[in-house]
């Protein structure tokens, strides 16, 4: 067993040596082999019990607990000498890492002791395990003993018999065990008061170490010493004005590789820890647990490894720490101190020791508990996320120090234990104002000017303050309601911004309370989490808000309250877990001097808008299916006599309405529907020649003309998607390439340029909304809802301005100027690279769009009043537009001047000339439009999923349909080398490029019920050279799938071609387009003759239950409809209960069996012959062919 494991560690030592770690196969020659150990050998060991001096104590091998420690062996040992006999130590905390020799080689380490001992019984870890941590990737396991470790064998130990050995820090529960843990490392601690000891204790004692009092204060001094094994070794984990120290031993030196401790430090792996020179000043003896007294001294190199045997250093290596400053200012006591130190830099303990610092150096300056307050202030450099700044004010009634530490414990946490990357926490500051005896002051009343309001109207709100001693402060606010605020009852209520609570600890308290409303839900990453920390409102700010009727979402920790309605419809349709639904709402914060408490609400109410225009337009999509025909539905009553009738009837509960089908346009080009129809029906014609019926086809390389025209166009070429969670602005770069922005985090990258895919640093803000280029190619970017202008280069950024609003819509670089539209307030701002100037602010939310003429005049349009402005260049402002439409989306200038403007919901296009004023564009065309495009003489208008080209130098717009594709929410677009580059919000990329082929698939035809097919005619333009091609599918699926029938073969005959594909209740029609040069074929239009199955009526009884008895006088009520549109006639039979005799109803009373009523209409017992296709004019045949179809 035991050569097996010298052998491992033979092979563990090449694998170390081939890493360019240092070669163990010399130091191999040092070690006493443990399989060699035999109980009652002797040999010696070394430590130091005071000063500097290397003292030896004898040893003696008990035995061998094989297999005890992640598969290497301990040795149990007995002692005797100096101390550890003559005064009683037994085993003393300190000696961990003393060497223990045989015949003149070392065993290992003396690294464990057993609890309340007898006698000086100890364990030793092998130097061959220990060997293994000198390496940082060799293959030793990272401590734990936090859980202990359980050696289920018997045992004798000190003449007592054990069943078994447990090894860990707490003392086991099983009994007969003999308990053995890690010596204690004592922690030598200067500069602290015992009330921070207390809190020091209970950190440190986690992790297995006992922290004393130095009794030298700390300071490292310069000792005489000679580092070999033996020597003592202090590890200081914080130095300066508090300084903590571990002290061990050294165990074993080969050249500048050192080995001490004999068991884990922290256990840690890899660590950046400085290894110092250590002087003992005494031996403290103690029945529970002896110890060693001493001071740290010169620095002598690193330790790098923290492993499962041991820890290691290097000679000459400098470990970095981490700097931290505090200064703590008492005004009442007119005392400022500053302190500094340098803390161990470990993510699982720099946060603890940092704010073990921060706390002492508090309590220097202000120890008293006690009603006080403060202003707190820090600062932490890092990397990645550059300078973190945080200022907040605190009061409390009793400890000032955790409240003041509270938010800095949140923050030191998150970043130092960041799942997703590693962060580098450079320096610390911090900056403490304490004022002893200043309270909370606590949120009193709040009180508005009246109860009721309308939509954009203002309230006006009155907040009363009363502080400790009864005095009171009033803060009058005033939020602006929406101009789309539905009627209603609302509460507003104002409230502490730091939740109300006189702890101070916002971070801690707002996760541990959930604003879920306000959260960006579940696996934020720490970024997210940062700035959802730093943008919470402070604890001496109140915050008064309404919340609104309609969601808005908190992406990654960011809330986009009240943002632009595009904005809204877009981003709460997207599905991504970063970005939850939320209430939206209106909120104002107010700054004060007081740290608050308390909340108060009060209920207002909104009443309707006075205004001719509805004010509660809405952005969603348009229906799928339009101009849909109702099939033919008729409403019967037949009476009888009753007295009671009338009450009845006002009792009926209303019935439920029928189930219709969907039959869109089964007769669209057929002409008017006769008021009555025969059984035996003619064929039916589906001619969808309609642009709204057309459009709901599939669109690759052709496009669709208004007038229902189908031409080849441009053909989509997806390009890859863009790394952006969320994509909002788009703008071409100027070199084949097109720049995106958006988030989570404040993102840009560059696609489809060299190289293919560039990103740029990390934006301080949530999204990057608004892109802009200055004539030498800078590049602009508007963050929100930070509200903040940056410029941005290729390795890094510089904050322009803080632009005193929440979002920045859009901007526009043109002569110089950089133009900006906000929201939140709504302003139009012009920044020059030296001055922001502000053009124009207006009372409502949001300037939504923006653009700049080829004249230098800028337009802004608003996105409550649909209200269009133009800002001539010096300086005049025009109202130019006051649209039926509640907002303003996009703004785009042709060369000519001419202006046009996309509104919504259920949009319009409009142009505006200078000197004809504002004309729309189509009346037919309303869409949700997302954005326009201007490139020479065309104007590209981007809805969700929609292209639209409209030529602008024609009087007349004659729009063309050229992309199409569900499921997309295009945001924006950009022309990139002569062709459309469109950008969805998911990031999905599509280039427009011109198609010498193109291919239409018509929406599917539904017949409604099964059916025979006809003709397929159409009519089309052919110019030389170019080709066009129909070819029909058919199924029983209202989507094709596998089970649909194959293409048929090209059709011929435009004037008539039998139908080839089988009988079915859906069609579609497939139309391929192929130019030539220049030449591109149109079809003008296409129609399918066809004959369903007639499918019989349907009858609902109104009141009444089928088979229901009844007495006296009813009256009877029934509703019928066909399902083909037939004309229906009825007749009504009643029964007297039992007889089973039914008898016609007619006016009220039975008529007997025999009697001649109407004739009822019948099925026809026979299919329709071929003339009731219409089909007259197909050559024979076809219409043979269709015959035998039909038989």
């Amino acid at each position: 067993m035991r050569s097996i494991l010298l052998t491992l560690l033979v092979g563990l030592t090449v694998f170390a040596w081939s890493q360019d770690a240092p070669d163990v196969r010399p130091m191999l020659r040092d070690v006493f082999p443990v399989s060699q150990l035999k109980p009652g050998m002797r040999g010696y060991g070394l430590t130091v019990f005071k000063g500097t001096k290397i003292e030896r104590f004898e040893v003696e091998v008990v035995g061998v607990l094989e297999n005890a420690l992640y598969g290497y062996p301990l040795v149990i040992i007995m002692m005797r000498g100096g101390p550890i006999t003559e005064r009683g130590a037994m085993v003393i905390a300190g000696m961990s890492g003393s060497p223990i020799f045989i015949e003149g080689k070392i065993v290992g380490a003396l690294a464990y002791g057993f609890g309340f001992p007898k006698e000086p019984v100890a364990l030793v870890t092998p130097l061959e395990a220990m060997l293994t941590n000198l390496h940082p990737r060799a293959e030793a396991q990272l401590a734990d003993l936090r859980s202990g470790h359980m050696i289920r064998k018997p045992v004798r130990i000190a003449g007592v018999r054990y069943a078994g050995v447990y090894i860990g820090h707490e003392q086991p529960t099983t009994p007969n065990v003999a308990w053995a843990r890690p010596l204690m490392t004592p922690i030598m601690v200067s500069g602290v008061s015992p009330r921070t000891m207390k809190y020091l204790e209970a950190m440190l004692q986690r992790h297995g170490f006992t922290p004393l009092m130095a009794p030298g204060g700390g300071t490292a001094k310069q000792v005489p010493v000679r580092f070999e094994p033996g020597a003592a070794v202090a590890t200081p984990l914080a130095t300066g004005d508090i300084d903590l120290s571990a002290i061990g031993t050294l165990t074993y030196r080969k050249g500048d590789y050192v080995l001490a401790f004999g068991h884990p430090f922290f256990g840690v792996g890899a660590v950046e820890m400085p290894m110092h020179a250590a002087e003992i000043v005494d031996v403290f003896s103690s029945y529970a647990i002896s110890f060693k007294l001493g001071n740290r001294a010169q620095p002598l190199g690193a330790i790098y490894y923290d492993g499962a045997f041991a820890v290691a250093g290097r000679m000459g290596q400098r470990a970095k720490m981490i700097p931290m400053t505090a200064r703590i200012t008492n005004s009442a006591r007119a005392v400022q101190r500053e302190f500094t130190c340098e803390v161990f830099n470990h993510p699982m303990f720099t946060g603890e020791i940092a704010l073990t610092a921060a706390l002492e150096f508090l309590d220097r300056v202000h120890f008293e508990m006690g009603e006080a307050s403060a202003t707190v202030r820090w600062r932490l450099q890092t990397r990645p996320f550059g300078e973190i700044r945080y200022e907040n004010r605190v009061a409390t009634r009793d400890s000032l120090a955790f409240a003041v530490l509270g938010d800095l414990n949140y923050a030191l946490s998150l970043l130092l234990n960041a799942p997703e990357q590693k962060v580098e926490l450079q320096r610390i500051d911090v900056e403490v104002e304490v004022q002893p005896g200043k309270g909370a002051a606590v949120i009193d009343s709040l009180q508005v000017d009246r109860f009721t309001y309308r939509p954009g109207e203002r309230i006006e709100a009155t907040v009363q303050v009363r502080m400790r001693d009864g005095a009171t402060d009033a803060y009058r606010t005033s939020l602006r309601l929406p101009a789309d605020m539905m009627p209603g009852r609302y509460m507003l209520q104002v409230s502490a911004g730091g939740g109300g609570a006189p702890t101070g600890a916002t971070g801690l308290l707002a996760l541990l309370l959930g604003e879920g409303a306000f959260s960006g839900g579940g696996g934020l990453d720490t970024e997210a989490q940062l700035r959802e920390f730093l943008n919470r409102e402070r604890n001496h700010q109140m915050t008064v808000a309404l919340n609104l009727p309609f969601p808005t979402i908190s992406v990654a920790g960011a809330p986009l309250l009240q943002p632009p309605p595009l904005m809204r419809s877009v981003f709460v349709s997207q599905r991504v877990s970063k970005a939850q639904q939320t209430p939206d709402r209106i909120k104002q914060v107010v700054d004060t001097p007081h740290v608050l408490e308390g909340a108060q609400s009060v209920m207002i109410t909104v009443l309707p808008a006075d205004t001719g225009r509805s004010p509660f337009g809405r952005f969603a999509p348009p229906p799928f299916v339009e101009g849909e025909e109702t099939p033919a539905e008729v409403d019967e009553t037949e009476s009888l006599p009753s007295a009671e009738a009338s009450a009845i009837v006002a009792n009926l509960p209303s019935p439920p309405p029928l189930g219709e089908p969907s039959f869109p346009d089964l007769d669209a080009g057929a002409g008017a529907r006769p008021d009555t129809r025969a059984v035996s029906r003619a064929a039916r014609q589906w001619q969808p020649a309609r642009f709204d019926q057309l459009r709901r086809g599939t669109f690759e390389g052709a496009a669709l003309d208004m007038d229902g025209a189908i031409r080849l166009s441009v053909a989509p070429r997806a390009l890859p998607s863009a790394p952006l969670n969320f994509v909002w602005s788009v703008l071409p770069d100027g070199n084949a390439g097109l720049l995106l922005g958006g988030g989570v985090g404040g993102r840009i990258v560059r696609v489809g340029a060299e190289p293919s895919e560039q990103t740029y640093p990390a934006l301080p803000g949530a999204f990057a909304t608004a892109l802009a280029r200055s004539e030498n190619g800078d590049l602009y970017a508007g963050l929100s809802p930070e509200g903040t202008l940056c410029r941005v280069g290729q390795r890094g950024y510089e904050t322009i301005a803080q632009l005193n609003a929440r979002y920045v819509n859009a901007m526009r670089w043109r002569d110089g100027a950089l133009y900006l539209a906000t929201g939140l307030p709504a302003q139009v701002l012009a920044w020059d690279g030296n001055t922001l100037r502000r053009l124009l602010t207006v009372d409502e939310t949001h300037f939504s769009a923006l653009t700049v003429g080829a004249d230098g005049a800028v337009y802004a349009g608003t996105s409550e009043r649909g209200m269009v402005y133009r800002i001539d260049p010096a300086g005049a402002i025009t109202p130019i537009a006051t649209l039926p439409e509640p907002s303003v989306v996009a703004l785009a200038t042709d060369a000519a001047g001419n202006l046009y403007v996309a509104t919504a919901p259920s949009g319009q296009l409009y142009r505006w000339t200078p000197a004809g004023g504002l004309t729309q564009l189509h009346s037919d065309l309303k869409r949700d439009w997302r954005a326009l495009v201007i490139h020479n003489d065309s104007l590209y208008a981007l809805t969700p999923d929609e292209v639209y080209l409209i030529p602008t130098d024609s009087g007349a717009a004659k729009p063309a349909l050229l992309f199409r594709q569900r499921g997309l929410q295009l945001v924006g677009g950009g022309v990139v080398g002569e062709r459309l580059h469109l950008a969805s919000a998911d990031g999905r990329l599509y280039a427009l490029e011109p198609a010498a082929e193109g291919v239409y698939l018509s929406p599917v035809l539904d017949a409604g019920a099964p059916a025979r097919w006809g003709a397929l005619r159409w009519s089309a333009s052919l110019p030389d050279g170019a080709h066009l091609t129909l070819q029909t599918r058919s199924g029983n699926t209202p989507e094709p799938d596998a089970s649909w029938s194959a293409w048929t073969t090209a059709y011929e005959n435009a004037e008539g071609s039998a139908i080839l594909s089988p009988p079915a209740q859906y069609l579609q029609v497939r139309v391929h387009l192929k130019g030539a040069g220049d030449a591109s074929p149109t079809l003008h239009r296409f129609s399918v003759s066809y004959l369903p199955q007639n499918r019989p009526p349907e009858v609902q009884l109104m009141g009444l239950a089928p088979y229901q008895a009844i007495s006296d006088k009813h009256t009877l009520r029934w509703r019928g409809r066909d399902p083909d549109g037939d004309t229906l006639r009825y007749e009504v039979q009643i029964a007297r209960d039992g007889t089973g005799d039914w008898q016609p109803l007619k006016n009220g009373q039975p008529k007997p069996n025999g009697s001649p009523t109407a004739d009822m209409p019948t099925a026809p017992d026979a299919p329709p012959s071929i003339d009731a296709l219409g089909l007259d004019d197909l050559p024979e045949e076809f219409r043979a062919q269709i015959q035998q179809q039909m038989a």
